[in-house]
């Protein structure tokens, strides 16, 4: 299967925009206090499209008040464990599948 010019021009149409997508939760948060945490975790857990919602629902929540700190904080932990479980998931995945590619050979 080639790949013709109009595939490559329909594909650099389609990336940028999928950058921005991919992007977005950080793009809003700019503003935030935390915004460097969001986009860490945008560019490294977003592609499980679960973890991107969370990045958009805490890129478009207030900054907290004093009263809800200590509740945030405890999202944080609770959002960073979950984060770093997906990611020895996906690194376990790719391990598989590496393995099976090595066991066809």
């Amino acid at each position: 299967m080639d790949i013709t010019r109009t595939d490559a021009i329909i594909g650099a149409i389609l990336f940028l925009p999928s950058i921005v997508l991919y992007f977005l939760p950080s793009l809003i948060a700019r503003s935030k206090r935390n915004h460097l945490a969001i986009f860490w975790t945008n560019l490294l857990t977003a592609w499980c499209g679960l973890a991107w919602v969370a990045l958009l629902v805490w890129a478009i929540t207030n900054e907290p008040g004093a009263a809800v700190a200590r509740r945030t904080q405890v999202l944080k932990i609770i959002a960073a464990f979950v984060g770093y479980v997906i990611l020895v998931i996906s690194f376990l995945e790719f391990c598989a599948g590496v393995v099976m590619l090595f066991s066809l050979a």
